[in-house]
């Protein structure tokens, strides 16, 4: 059986394209949902990797309804994976999504590599893979720039603090590339219309036995003392004499 690459995509609208409601919150009701830029780039180094390994390349996505929609579903089939796997969940956190993505990644058969963007369109907490790894207690690579197998291995190239770094991988690995790893395609027609042909599945987080973690709101009060208020004075006294009792009020009042 041939192995699996995991590319995590995301079904979000970008945050930019959010504006200011009247109540200060934020309307999202003109914001056009679609894979986030980075996802793009990740399923592209997905399909090369896949490719590569003579692997399936397999989409995992988690979100709400929108998420699991015919569109969504056909977006990110079109992009050239083989199969699509959405995990509902209305309100997913970092930690949520990351757990969702490690559940199903216990379901797939010989997963060789979990890749991700380095960030997201809508959150951008860039935590989801180092979390996802701590889950599955795998190596986690940032910043990659390009994967390719050798032998048995897989050879990452990646930045650390600014040098380039190749790392020799055995075993299931956590990739999150950069942004500009790889161009991502264009679907064409025949793109689209192969993409209703493929498979998908719909599961809950519960069908993977996962409680999906939220944030929780807390409220912080912030007190914000008035200036003391200032006295303005005028002297009318002879230069000499006032700026004596000048220094002389100062010291009372401890200012010097």
């Amino acid at each position: 059986m041939p192995g699996t690459v995991l590319v995590a995509v995301q079904w979000a609208a970008p945050a930019n394209e959010a504006t200011v409601a009247p109540d200060g919150g934020l309307d999202w009701s003109r914001a056009r949902s679609s894979i986030g830029e980075y996802d793009q780039v990740a399923i592209e180094v997905g399909r090369t990797l896949a490719d590569g390994l003579g692997a399936v390349l397999v989409a995992v996505g988690v979100g709400g309804q929108d998420a699991a929609s015919s569109l969504a579903i056909k977006a990110a089939a079109s992009r050239g994976v083989d199969r699509v796997v959405v995990v509902l969940d209305e309100a997913p956190s970092t930690v949520g999504v990351a757990a969702a993505l490690a559940a199903q990644t216990g379901v797939e058969q010989d997963v060789r590599a979990v890749v991700l963007g380095d960030s997201s369109v809508d959150h951008a907490t860039t935590m989801v893979a180092p979390v996802l790894a701590g889950l599955l207690g795998l190596p986690v690579l940032t910043d990659v720039r390009q994967v390719t197998p050798d032998g048995d291995d897989l050879q990452v190239v990646h930045t650390v603090s600014g040098a380039r770094e190749v790392v020799a991988v055995s075993g299931p690995v956590v990739l999150a590339v950069a942004a500009d790893a790889a161009v991502p395609r264009v679907p064409g027609m025949r793109d689209i219309l192969a993409a209703a042909k493929k498979p998908s599945t719909v599961v809950t987080a519960s069908d993977l036995g996962v409680a999906p973690a939220r944030a929780e709101r807390t409220r912080s009060r912030v007190r914000i003392d008035p200036p003391d208020r200032r006295r303005h004075v005028i002297r009318e006294d002879d230069p000499t004499v006032a700026a004596q009792r000048l220094v002389t009020e100062l010291v009372e009042e401890g200012v010097l």
